[in-house]
């Protein structure tokens, strides 16, 4: 028989969130019915209590009650420091299986320069790390004739030069995903892109070559999702009385928040999660929020490469100028360079008007508000 976590999370996994009628301790001489991966992964899950819980208990709980093949490399994830035994802190309201998993590798205690992730296909999720991933490559053709179709300004961006900026926005991407051996590259034939990569970075390359043909353009509010919104709202609200809890588990029904910790520094039995009535929890708790409203205490959120769309704006600018007009391109430089030093963006790249940058959640949100309002006052 499995050895279930602490029993609350079974019980929560296995008869409330995913429906079965079965207790814990039920066994079977057959082997449960697996669903498919993709109707697995995308389960609702009302309350994801693992406070304490090891990351074996908590991999196979969800194994079970989920009724997916799911495989953990677990050579890996010790090399990464992580073993079954390991614990891990996080509490998650309204979620999915996809989303505990996800989370479930953020909060695991992971040695400086290891990362976890994991992989879908073949109707099973395998645990794993990224080096382990990096290690499968493979090269893949790509047409990019859409992308290098791409022009704001021919007379200052050539075609050389759009090839030039590609191949790099694409190689500065494969060592954000970590990436890195000798022989990944980034190079193109022609019209097509040859990729030597793992499977994990095709993909992400793949989704970034789509968006810069999609971008997140100013002409349309982007609301923030109501759960970050209520997270930030919590985060940056000072507190009625001093805050002083023995317990995560308290903490989170105190706050009424989804969390997850990845900050050591309190052990339960020994330390208090404390705070001071006027002092904020962003303050008190050193926390982010994720696109999710879940609330990451202590460590950077992992920012993801997002593409904006300047061209109109650029545009409008132009239109509104004095002869003689500025080039489209500088005016998009221009717009990037502001959008930058207001929301602190560290690194971008500007490709025929298009601002492509690696972004948090938060800031996703925060610059498609900014260019929103630089859009409208250049239409005024």
């Amino acid at each position: 028989m499995m050895r279930y976590i602490g029993m609350s999370l079974c019980l929560w996994l296995t008869a409330t969130a995913l429906g079965q009628t079965t207790t814990p301790a039920t066994t079977t001489t057959t082997a449960p019915a697996v669903k498919p991966v993709e109707e697995a992964l995308a389960q609702k899950i009302p309350v994801f209590d693992a406070l304490g819980h090891t990351v074996g208990d908590t991999f196979e709980a969800l194994r079970v009650a989920a009724k997916m093949n799911l495989l953990v490399n677990w050579r890996s994830l010790e090399e990464a420091g992580i073993k079954k035994d390991t614990k891990v802190w996080l509490y998650l309201r309204d979620t999915t299986v996809e989303q505990a998993i996800r989370y479930t590798l953020e909060a695991a205690p992971v040695k400086d320069g290891h990362r976890l992730s994991y992989v879908v296909g073949e109707n099973l999720v395998e645990v794993t790390t990224t080096a382990a991933l990096n290690r499968r490559a493979s090269v893949q053709l790509v047409n990019a004739s859409r992308q290098l179709a791409l022009t704001l300004d021919e007379k200052i961006d050539t075609r050389a030069d759009r090839e030039k900026k590609l191949v790099a926005i694409l190689s500065d991407e494969l060592k954000a995903l970590g990436d890195t051996a000798e022989d990944r590259s980034v190079t193109l034939r022609g019209e097509r892109l040859v990729i030597n990569a793992s499977p994990r970075s095709h993909a992400a390359l793949g989704r970034l070559l789509q968006t810069l043909l999609t971008p997140t353009k100013p002409t349309a509010p982007l609301p923030m999702p109501p759960a970050m919104q209520k997270a930030r709202k919590w985060l940056d609200t000072p507190l009625g009385e001093d805050l002083d809890l023995r317990t995560w588990r308290e903490f989170a029904e105190k706050s009424g928040q989804s969390f997850v910790n990845r900050d050591l520094w309190f052990t339960e039995g020994k330390d208090r999660i404390r705070a001071m009535a006027g002092q904020t929890p962003a303050t008190a708790f050193r926390s982010h929020v994720d696109a999710n409203g879940v609330l990451l205490n202590s460590g950077a959120v992992r920012a993801d490469t997002r593409v904006y769309d300047l061209r109109d704006i650029a545009r409008r600018k132009a239109f509104k100028a004095a002869a003689p007009k500025p080039p489209l391109a500088t005016l998009a430089e221009e717009i990037a360079k502001d959008a930058a030093t207001t929301l602190d963006l560290k690194q971008y790249v500007v490709y025929e008007g298009l601002l492509v940058a690696p972004v948090t959640p938060e800031q996703h949100y925060k610059i498609a508000a900014h260019l929103e309002s630089v859009y409208k006052a250049a239409t005024r």
